[in-house]
């Protein structure tokens, strides 16, 4: 008798493992598993911002200067121009969807802060007319530091599905 109740036990502890496992494990992972449909999106995201960060790093002054403007040297200014141009053509691979995936805010912030900054940035800097093209540069500059300043607060939520 008393084996009989060992295994109507065992069997019941085995069923009720089999069913709560699925639910302790599912919760944790899929949080930080992107959809596969997404991976040509996150690298092209991933990718599209670190190209945009380090054309940002190379066109900040050098850490002892004291003036108001500088020279780039012409080679450092050309990477710049590359990696600015590489960021917003890779920003076109990235769709909609996945940004809304990742955060409820991502798409306006990424296109309209990050990009659209780049872009603005760029056209100003290349600009032929001095006055116009200083105001479009600090115009999307701005808008860069919109975006820095969002991520920073948000970026955590969703840099595990990322990264």
């Amino acid at each position: 008798m008393k084996m009989k109740y060992l295994i109507i036990l065992a069997i019941v502890a085995f069923l009720g493992w089999i069913l709560i496992k699925p639910y302790r494990t599912s919760d944790r992972t899929s949080e930080a598993t992107l959809p596969p449909r997404f991976e040509d999106d996150r690298s092209a995201f991933v990718d599209s911002v670190i190209a945009l960060n380090k054309a940002r790093d190379l066109s900040q002054p050098p850490v002892d200067f004291k003036g108001v403007t500088f020279d780039l040297p012409e080679d450092v200014e050309s990477e710049m121009f590359s990696l600015t141009e590489k960021g917003i053509n890779l920003s076109r691979k990235v769709s909609d969807d996945f940004l809304d995936y990742l955060h409820p805010e991502l798409r306006v912030m990424y296109r309209q802060k990050l990009i659209k900054g780049a872009e603005m940035w760029l056209e100003g800097t290349k600009s032929s007319e001095q006055l116009s093209g200083v105001g479009k540069q600090i115009s999307g500059s701005k808008l860069g530091k919109e975006w820095i300043d969002w991520f920073e607060k948000n970026g955590k939520s969703f840099e595990d599905k990322i990264f």
